[in-house]
């Protein structure tokens, strides 16, 4: 088992499956990896349903500032650590951590997961649009009530990297960091991961997640727990 510094936030990332594991400094936030990898770059058609496309994007960036170190997770609750304030420009951080710092008590990474996933979506959407790597398609209506909205590429290098990088490093698990991990284990958490089209992913990302940091983990089964209730409420209807 070897354990490298991960892109200098702070964890160390332990894996058995490399000799050699590449640090790479993260560059574009989690959530919206996990965002542009849910999303066909070509069609822009969503690969999961909108509830589980919101919840696995608010855990990604709950994720993201766990890792970075501005918030931790105590006895499966979410609480501020460090700096109150995410890194500069980082709009969709700073929402989230403003959104903790307003409550007098903690709550759980479930309850955090299912209340942060609308707006935190919104914000994705309208960084990954401002920054010119998709476009926001309204859904028409229909017979049935308004298609689901599309976001097909404008860039389709940028668009696609999130989802060619995990590829690669299922592929080659020597290249797997820390960012890369998680989102494969939230993709995991979410069910989804056909997208990935890489035989066995299943098998590879379930052994992937057992050595993600314990604070990490947590975020990540407080994402399979919020997956879990929607399942049984869309069942139960």
């Amino acid at each position: 088992m070897y354990s490298v510094e991960c892109g200098g936030r702070g964890y160390r990332w332990r894996s058995h499956f490399a000799i050699v594991i590449r640090v790479m400094k993260q560059t574009t936030t989690l959530s919206c990896q996990l965002f542009l990898l849910l999303h066909d770059p070509f069609t822009g058609k969503g690969e999961v349903s909108q509830e589980l496309l919101e919840c696995g994007v608010s855990a990604a960036e709950l994720a993201d500032l766990v890792i970075g170190r501005r918030l931790g997770i105590v006895d499966d609750h979410v609480v501020m650590a460090g700096l109150d304030r995410a890194g500069p420009g980082d709009r969709v951080g700073e929402y989230v951590l403003g959104c903790l710092a307003d409550q007098s008590k903690s709550y759980s990474v479930r309850t955090w997961v299912g209340s942060l996933g609308e707006a935190v979506t919104d914000l994705v959407v309208r960084e990954l649009v401002d920054d010119g790597v998709v476009r926001h398609e309204r859904g028409s209506l229909g017979l049935r009530g308004r298609k689901p909205d599309r976001f097909p590429a404008v860039d389709l290098l940028r668009a696609s990297s999130s989802r060619n990088r995990l590829r690669r490093m299922l592929a080659h698990p020597a290249e797997f960091d820390l960012a890369g991990a998680t989102v494969a284990s939230m993709v995991g958490a979410l069910g989804a991961e056909r997208v990935l089209e890489v035989h066995d992913a299943r098998n590879v990302i379930k052994e992937l997640s057992t050595y993600l940091p314990s604070p990490v983990h947590a975020v990540v089964d407080g994402l399979a727990a919020a997956v879990a209730s929607a399942s049984v409420a869309l069942g139960g209807r």
